[in-house]
Parts: structure tokens; C-alpha cells; sequence
């Protein structure tokens, strides 16, 4: 369940207003976690668009139990892109308060290629968890111009990984994936993209037509994609998209080890 919230919220762009991606804006979605037919948890999703930067940050936390066992997770995300599309820098920072660990992730652009870190810490302490509730409430302020000024203290951490990855090595992003199938209109065959978030995943994408949806007492016409993650259960995507703004995930429905589980946008 903790790894299907995290390739879950970074798929996430946009919500119930559409946005012109042309102008200046600060937009908040948010969504529910449904799992065996319980609301177990919130994404609260922030899309600013400056000029030509633009910045998508994410907070999520999943909190439930049950006689299998319980899961108290929180993630938070920054990402800032260049002309709305051309990733510049991300950060993802996840904390598992059931299990005491937590995952730092962070992406650098320099020239064609990607500065990769990946950090880990077991039985974290209140630093660490004041230190995650402070890169939370940054990203969460939205004050576009103090964003890249976060910084996160890693003297205390393990690092997993310090690679660098090149431009090439993927299509686009999980949080730009519904903009990106717009642009380049794929079809109706099947066609594999690598996406990336804190890691880069390799999904088949299958296109099933336009299909009417009703969330919340409102109606979408959406895009209905079947999205198949390598190693992972397929699972369902359905986009609305309007011709002069940016296309929005309405529904998303699938299935883990733990069951099935959808993430539905929330009414006005």
C-alpha cells in the first residue's frame, strides 16, 4: 500500500478547476484514498504556475488499521519545472511512522544529465520528524519565490545512492504524465513510456476512449487509460481534458497486496 500511495501521488496534475497553463496561478486539488470501501487517507496537491517556471507540490498521509496491521505514512513533494514542462529540480521526502524509517529523494538537473540522491534512516527520532514537519510546511506556504531556498539536513542520514541519469533515460515525469499524453497524442495502441518520481518506472499504457464519468454530482468526459507498472498489478486512469487547459486526473483505481483502493477528486 505505501508504494502504490507513492506511484499514485506523483501521477496526480491538476484537479476540479482547470488550469491555463499561459498565466500566472495558484491552484489547490485535493483527493481522497479510498481502500475496501474506507476513506483512509488525503492528497492535498499544489500547481503553481509563475511565468515560464512552474512548481507542483504534493502532500499526502495514509493512516489506517486493521487485524492485518496498521500503516501511518506521510510523503511530501516539491517539483520545479522549466516552460511548464522541462523537470529543473524534485524533491520527495517520505516518513513511515509505523516502521521509524524514512526516504529522502533528491533530483538535480545539470546540463543533459540528473544528479540522483537517494537517503534512508532507521528508527528515526523527533529531529528527523521535526525536519520532515518543516520541509512540509515550506512547501505547503506556496510562496513560489522561497521554494528552492529549502534545504534539507543530511548529516544524519544513509545514503543509498548518488548516480547520475540522463535526460533521455525518460519520457517525463508521473506528475506531468496526463500533459505529456495530451502533447503527443498517443493512440489507441499500447505504448511504453518511462515515467519518472523518485525512481524511474517503466509503465505500458493502453488508451480505451472517451468515456462519460460522474464524480461528486458532476459530470467529466474523460480519457480512460489502463496503465500496466512492470512487477505490479494493472490498474485505471481516467483524465479529463479540456481543449485550452490542462488535462486532470479524476479517478484512479487499481489493486495491491492489501486489496483494491481508488483515489477520487473531492467536490467543490
Amino acid at each position: 500500500m505505501k508504494t502504490t500511495l507513492t506511484f499514485l501521488v506523483s501521477l496526480l496534475l491538476g484537479g476540479y478547476t482547470s488550469l491555463d497553463a499561459s498565466s500566472n496561478t495558484v491552484k489547490t486539488f485535493e483527493y481522497d484514498f479510498i481502500s475496501d470501501n474506507s476513506d483512509i487517507g488525503d492528497i492535498k496537491q499544489i500547481y503553481i504556475v509563475e511565468d515560464d517556471k512552474l512548481f507542483i507540490v504534493t502532500h499526502s498521509h495514509l493512516k489506517y488499521s486493521s487485524w492485518q496491521g496498521s500503516i501511518d505514512f506521510e510523503e511530501s513533494s516539491i517539483e520545479e519545472y522549466k516552460n511548464h514542462s522541462l523537470l529543473i529540480k524534485s524533491e520527495y521526502f517520505n516518513i513511515d511512522y509505523d516502521e521509524e524509517v524514512l526516504y529522502y529523494t533528491k533530483f538535480q538537473k545539470n546540463k543533459n544529465n540528473y544528479s540522483a540522491l537517494i537517503f534512508t534512516k532507521d528508527e528515526i527520532d523527533k529531529k528527523d520528524i521535526t525536519n520532515f514537519i518543516s520541509f512540509k510546511n515550506s512547501t505547503l506556504k506556496v510562496e513560489y519565490k522561497n521554494l528552492h531556498k529549502i534545504k534539507i539536513e543530511t548529516s544524519s542520514l544513509k545514503k543509498l545512492a548518488d548516480n547520475n541519469i540522463s535526460i533521455n533515460n525518460f519520457h517525463t515525469t508521473n506528475n506531468l504524465f496526463p500533459l505529456y499524453y495530451k502533447k503527443h497524442k498517443i493512440t489507441k495502441r499500447l505504448k511504453t513510456l518511462s515515467l519518472l518520481d523518485s525512481e524511474i518506472n517503466e509503465v505500458a499504457i493502453f488508451d480505451k476512449g472517451f468515456v462519460e464519468l460522474k464524480i461528486k454530482n458532476k459530470t467529466f468526459i474523460t480519457r480512460h487509460l489502463k496503465i500496466i507498472p512492470e512487477n505490479q498489478k494493472p490498474s485505471e486512469i481516467w483524465i479529463a481534458d479540456e481543449k485550452s487547459n490542462l488535462p486532470y486526473i479524476v479517478r484512479y483505481k487499481g489493486s495491491d497486496e492489501d486489496g483494491d483502493y481508488e483515489l477520487i477528486l473531492k467536490g467543490d
